[in-house]
């Protein structure tokens, strides 16, 4: 049994949330330029997933450790990250098979290129590079990918 708990992300969270979002894009592999502040991030929870968006909090006991956003409509799993001392524990496994139940006929994700973690996670996990592009907002090189479903 898992010792994650998991609810729906609730707006009291985001604060909270965005640190937790900051601090797991820092060990992305990208420059500390490419990392948008807490404010931002706080900003971007507050507006950006609204209706559509299915948004999963985990918990260790009382704190936050990580969160995944998915759009089954879209066929999107648009955010999954988790607290640094928590990788490698599980967590990631569970919230993409929480994808993969929900989006069933498929979804598309994308990454930093650099986030060599990230992208072994999804490579064996099924999902398959579509193309690399280049981030709209801060520039640096994107990998997409499609996992095609069951």
């Amino acid at each position: 049994m898992t010792r994650f708990t998991f609810r729906p992300i609730v707006p009291s969270d985001h604060p909270a949330l965005a640190a937790l979002w900051r601090e797991s894009a820092s060990v992305m592999g990208l420059d500390n330029s490419y990392l948008p502040s807490v404010a931002d991030l706080t900003t971007r929870l507050d507006t950006h997933f609204g209706p559509g968006w299915e948004m999963t909090l985990a918990e260790d006991g009382d704190r936050m450790a990580g969160f995944l956003a998915i759009h089954p409509q879209d066929r999107v799993l648009g955010q999954l990250f988790l607290h640094p001392d928590v990788i490698g524990e599980g967590l990631g496994h569970l919230f993409f098979d929480r994808a993969k139940a929900r989006m069933p006929q498929g979804f598309t994700l994308y990454t930093p290129a650099e986030n060599h973690r990230a992208r072994a996670f999804y490579e064996a996990g099924g999902m398959h590079v579509t193309h690399h592009t280049t981030h709209p907002e801060f520039g640096h090189e994107v990998v997409y990918y499609h996992w095609p479903g069951t």
